[in-house]
């Protein structure tokens, strides 16, 4: 079998060489390479069939999920190579089972399937005791953890006290029952 691989790895820089291509790849997993060509980063089978192709500045594997970046942007995907987010977001950072993402400067949460939990639609984002912090425009509002408003980002100031919100807006202030 090594003998074997030996060959198929002599024959593929062998092709590499003669047809002009200059692509290189590394075994990442059973059935997964990483490729290079001509500076860009894609995933072949162990046939070498092409998962994604060379067109990413880079690539990174992780156990569930992996991260790609191409022309400065981040994007996601599984372990398979399948595209779980395209390369849209300024900042993915998992946290547990959820990702912070940051798109267009707006901040908003995925899950491990690439699925929108939150839209990316607010300036900050806070999540504190199962309730979400939220800010759009200097206005503060509240969410749920799955992205549902609470209240809507039209309050100067709030604060949860128990199940009650306290609130400022346009300088007067009122208690709301959640």
């Amino acid at each position: 079998m090594k003998k074997c691989s030996s060959v198929l790895a002599f024959l593929f820089l062998l092709l590499s060489s003669i047809s002009g291509i200059h692509a290189q790849s590394v075994q990442i997993s059973d059935n997964l390479f990483m490729i290079q060509s001509k500076g860009k980063f894609g995933l072949n089978d162990k046939w070498g069939k092409e998962i994604l192709p060379a067109v990413y500045d880079a690539i990174n594997l992780e156990e569930e999920i992996g991260f790609t970046l191409k022309e400065g942007n981040l994007g996601m995907i599984d372990r398979q190579g399948k595209v779980l987010l395209e390369n849209e977001y300024e900042a993915i950072d998992f946290e547990g089972g959820r990702g912070w993402t940051m798109k267009n400067g707006k901040i908003g949460q995925v899950d491990r399937h690439g699925q929108t939990i939150i839209e990316n639609k607010f300036d900050a984002l806070r999540f504190e005791e199962g309730l979400g912090y939220t800010m759009i425009d200097g206005k503060l509002g509240l969410i749920d953890f799955h992205g549902k408003e609470i209240l809507p980002n039209v309050y100067d100031a709030l604060e949860v006290k128990g199940r009650k919100v306290h609130t400022i807006r346009n300088g007067k202030r009122k208690i709301i029952d959640l």
